[in-house]
């Protein structure tokens, strides 16, 4: 029984190694750079740091008058640090950063803290990836992008919201993920933007994979079987 108990720690331990997420490097992802005069103090769009910001986006100090804040001063958690993101009243604000070589065979999650600012309101975000080092609306290197994401958040606080894709088994280039304004009126604000990827096995390796683990189980219960006959 020891050794039929090891077989299906090795199968399932083997399938769990399949699955574990790998965060992926964002640069600047709580917009902490660069460095503001104090709160309320702001960028204007058209510059890079990390990301790129461009259509009325821009970074922000942030205030007790926007965003409830802890006892330094920071924003309240998932949002990370003092400073925060914004895209201004138009669905063409956004910001994007190229994360690297697009990986074969991987799902990326995308995950933003998107907040709800106590003079303004919520936000409505666009998330997506692009096969290329650049992204403005229409290109013809989107991969994939999510519906208007409109989640129930605190006023003056955040909440995380996701989107999730899967390459297929041939790419190249890079990969751009964006965060793109979804409220047509009033801005939207995010903060501590993060990405996972988890390798997704191809169909051939995890049929032999189930296939030796269960023979592996088999002539386990055979020896065990025949230990107990004996």
């Amino acid at each position: 029984m020891k050794l039929i108990s090891s077989l299906a720690v090795f199968v399932v331990g083997f399938s769990t190694a399949q699955v574990s997420a790998t965060p992926v490097t964002i640069q600047n992802y709580s917009f902490e750079s660069p460095t503001l005069g104090g709160p309320g103090s702001y960028t204007g769009s058209g510059f890079t740091d990390g990301f790129t910001f461009v259509e009325g986006s821009g970074t922000q100090w942030a205030t007790s008058n926007e965003f409830t804040l802890d006892g330094s001063g920071n924003l309240l958690s998932p949002a990370d640090g003092h400073n925060f993101a914004y895209m201004n009243g138009s669905n063409t604000a956004l910001i994007y950063q190229d994360v690297g070589a697009l990986l074969p065979n991987a799902t990326y999650t995308l995950t933003v803290a998107a907040g709800s600012r106590i003079d303004q309101g919520p936000s409505g975000l666009i998330l997506g990836f692009a096969n290329s080092s650049t992204y403005a609306i229409g290109d013809s290197s989107l991969l994939a992008e999510s519906a208007s994401l409109r989640p129930a958040i605190t006023v003056g606080g955040f909440t995380d919201v996701s989107f999730t894709f899967t390459t297929g088994s041939v790419v190249s280039g890079d990969l751009t993920i964006f965060i793109q304004n979804a409220n047509d009126n009033y801005p939207s604000t995010l903060d501590n933007v993060r990405l996972d990827v988890v390798a997704v096995p191809e169909p051939a390796t995890t049929g032999l994979a189930i296939g030796g683990g269960i023979f592996l189980l088999i002539v386990g219960r055979r020896i065990a079987a025949r230990r107990t006959a004996a």
